[in-house]
């Protein structure tokens, strides 16, 4: 999971759905871990990574939740390499759908066509 804030640039989790989905994916026994620039909320079954490259090795799929700049702006080769599985699922509709799969990945657009 990319992003746990509500939005960008602020360390604000009310109403945060990456939080609620974190929760929910935990609780229902996936392997979370999460990166945010400014926040690590302590959420049972969440590990918190250091970097997104940190939060994306080993992952079968990447969520991004908030759209930090870091994340738009993402090496998405190198989050390839580190990845074991091809999701990118862009909950904010942020990324450019081209450059995430011209690095080998399955663009999942949230809500768009």
């Amino acid at each position: 999971m990319l992003g746990a804030t509500f939005k960008e640039n602020t360390d604000d989790l009310r109403y945060s759905q990456a939080i609620e989905l974190m929760k929910r994916l935990a609780a229902r026994g996936c392997a979370v871990t999460a990166y945010d620039p400014l926040v690590s909320p302590a959420l049972p079954g969440v590990v918190w990574a250091k970097s997104a490259a940190d939060a994306a090795t080993g992952a079968h799929a990447l969520i991004v939740a908030t759209g930090w700049k870091e994340f738009v702006d993402a090496d998405w080769n190198q989050l390839r390499q580190k990845m074991s599985g091809t999701i990118v699922m862009d909950g904010r509709n942020v990324l450019n759908p081209t450059k995430v799969r011209e690095a080998g990945l399955t663009y999942v657009g949230l809500g768009r066509i």
